[in-house]
């Protein structure tokens, strides 16, 4: 059995294996270095994004397999690596490379999609009288989702500072973080699940679970379709900040401020959860609020403190989002072995959705102020149904799903 002082080391990994995987300190300045150093288009950046879902897409449920196949820690750290390598690629790399490079980081996050959940699910399963009341998984699941947006907020800021000395700082800083996320990974603790032994069957035993089960089915749509929604409306932001001529070396003090809401929302979503108990309602909330979010973005309002706000409230949706579908998929299903292979269908699918949505965009859409309406409809139209359907009682409350 392990004792207390194991438990609080791996449980320390998760936090730290969850912070340096976000840790990313370019993201702010993504659009604006190459736009300023490689002459990209605003069209070509978004033609980038697309790039990184569409390949996420293709990736996701081979990675998944691995994941089920081989465990969460190899993993993991195979994500860790390409993640690595990728920011090499998007650094020193020529227009081509730079393609590449994303096609490399997508396949790195989709070796961590699924598998970071996972992991941390299954540990606590596996250690159940071990860890007794001493940890809560919902409260370490929370607690791992704030770290993410503190890394993020971190980041972001450190960025500001980095980018001011030079344009390519962040992305070196980014090598030397993601290099560290590597070595962190290695000591991730394992799980002794037993595995299949055919990635064929557990392809085929994740689809069954999703189809057959009713609750999961529910809750895999939300998220294919939500998720999409708030990741694509969160890619055009910088390219839309390009366009209303407000992107500037600014741009990591923006992030900075605006994740400070996801680390609030992502530390009180228990608290909240215990005050509304249907998740379904949250979920619909949370949709409606992401419409008018989108709804404010697409007024065009050329004020930089405008757009903070409204990305603030973006960002403090996010954080409650995030937690609450990860733990309403895990409840819904009991079958560990194909767990990381469940969350990669249900972001296959995201991912693909969000890649038709940048495609078209980019494509037919002749502003990014449009994207944002675009969303805003789909998100109030998704909140409304979700919320119909739940109040009707035509989507059932499992057990599982409120404890």
């Amino acid at each position: 059995m392990l004792s207390h002082k194991n438990i609080k080391n791996n449980i320390a990994s998760f936090y730290l294996f969850y912070f340096f995987s976000s840790f990313i300190f370019y993201m702010p300045f993504f659009a604006v270095f190459f736009e300023k150093t490689r002459g990209l288009t605003n069209n070509e950046i978004v033609y980038l994004f697309s790039v990184f879902s569409i390949s996420m897409f293709l990736f996701e449920l081979p990675t998944g397999l691995i994941a089920d196949r081989f465990g969460e820690k190899t993993s993991l750290f195979l994500g860790s690596v390409l993640i690595f390598l990728s920011t090499l690629f998007l650094t020193f790399g020529s227009y081509w490379y730079i393609f590449f490079g994303e096609v490399l980081f997508a396949i790195g996050r989709t070796l961590h999609s699924g598998a970071n959940q996972s992991l941390v699910y299954n540990y606590f399963e596996e250690n159940k009288q071990a860890i007794q009341n001493k940890f809560q998984y919902k409260k370490v699941l929370s607690n791992c989702m704030t770290l993410v947006w503190s890394s993020i907020a971190s980041a972001s800021l450190l960025s500001y500072y980095l980018n001011t000395v030079n344009h390519f700082f962040p992305f070196y800083a980014t090598i030397a973080s993601t290099l560290v996320l590597t070595f962190i990974t290695a000591f991730l603790p394992t799980v002794n699940i037993k595995r299949q032994g055919s990635l064929f069957v557990i392809t085929k035993k994740s689809f069954i679970e999703i189809f057959s089960n009713r609750t999961l089915k529910i809750w895999c749509f939300i998220y294919v379709i939500l998720n999409s929604f708030v990741i694509v409306g969160y890619q055009i932001l910088q390219p839309y900040l390009n366009e209303i001529n407000l992107a500037s070396s600014k741009n990591g003090l923006i992030y900075f401020f605006i994740t400070i809401f996801g680390i609030l929302s992502s530390k009180t979503t228990p608290q909240v959860k215990k005050i509304l108990k249907n998740s379904y309602v949250f979920v619909a909330v949370l949709s409606l609020l992401f419409g008018l979010a989108f709804i404010n973005l697409a007024l065009s309002i050329e004020t930089l403190f405008y757009i903070i706000a409204v990305m603030c409230l973006y960002r403090f949706l996010w954080g409650y989002l995030t937690p609450t579908l990860v733990e309403a998929i895990n409840t819904s299903f009991k079958e560990n072995s194909i767990r990381s292979s469940v969350f990669s269908v249900c972001s296959l699918f995201a991912n693909f959705f969000s890649f038709s949505l940048l495609f078209l965009f980019a494509k037919l859409s002749p502003s990014i102020a449009v994207n944002y309406f675009i969303l805003a409809i789909f998100s109030i139209i998704l909140g409304l149904v979700i919320g119909i359907a739940s109040l009707g009682k035509k989507l059932t409350i499992t057990k599982r799903e409120t404890t």
